[in-house]
This record gives structure tokens, C-alpha cells and sequence, in this order.
């Protein structure tokens, strides 16, 4: 499981910046939120038994239920680059933060085909077992 997610989970920074404040101030569906809170409950479970299958199943729910969420959290430049990583075989992108730029996070098999078809360099991030540390 570590190597899949090492591997096959890609970051891509959108190139779009946006006020979190903005876009959540638009509005909060709180049955959307609600939705959020018990997929992130549901993608854990999923991903501690290694069912990567079901992980993007849900990443799938989760960009739905982001994007009733509030208008702007996903933009029509983040709806295109969701669906060219999925017509090349991605399992699931999600929007990550409040949505309306930022970051997009993509389980790929063939992460190379990804890449190409975003025409976008990835970024490298690692896992970390130990959780939040003060740096000071």
C-alpha cells in the first residue's frame, strides 16, 4: 500500500489561486458537509484495507459533494484537467482545501499516462507516520 501511495497518487498545483474565505462564504450546503465529513470516515477505512478500488469510487463522491458545496469550488479549468486524468485512466481526483483552484489529487495505475495527459509536472510530496510537529 506504501508504494501505491507514493506512486500512484499524484499532486498537480491548478495554477489557480483563490480566498478560501470567498469561496466558502458563498455558501455551505450542510448536508454537502456532512457528505465531506463521512467520506473522509469512508476513504480512511478504505484505504487501511488496502482497497484502493473503493478509494476512487469515493474520490469520485467527493468531488460531487464538493462541488454542491458551494458554487466556485470547482472551477470549469479544474472540471477539465478532472476529466482528462480520468479519459486516461485515472481512478479519482479530488480537489483538496476549499476548492476553486489550488490543488487536485489524482489516484492513477499509469501514472505516466496521467502526467502526459495533464501535460503538467506532478509534485513530489512523501507520508509522514509521525503527524503534525512544532518546527520550532
Amino acid at each position: 500500500m506504501r508504494a501505491a501511495l507514493r506512486d500512484q497518487f499524484l499532486l498537480f498545483y491548478t495554477g489557480q489561486k483563490r480566498s478560501a474565505s470567498d469561496i466558502l462564504g458563498a455558501g455551505q450546503a450542510e448536508e454537502a458537509v456532512h457528505r465531506l465529513k463521512q467520506l473522509a470516515v469512508e476513504t480512511c477505512a478504505a484505504l487501511e484495507a488496502d482497497d484502493l478500488d473503493r478509494v476512487a469510487r469515493l474520490m469520485h463522491e467527493h468531488w460531487d459533494a464538493k462541488r454542491r458545496r458551494a458554487p466556485g469550488t470547482v472551477t470549469p479549468e479544474m472540471e477539465a484537467l478532472r476529466d482528462r486524468a480520468l479519459t486516461a485512466g485515472a481512478g479519482g481526483v479530488i480537489s483538496l482545501g476549499a476548492g476553486g483552484g489550488g490543488f487536485l489529487l489524482v489516484y492513477s495505475p499509469d501514472p505516466e499516462r496521467t502526467r502526459a495527459a495533464l501535460g503538467m509536472a506532478d509534485l513530489v510530496f512523501g507520508l509522514d507516520e509521525a503527524g503534525c510537529t512544532a518546527l520550532m
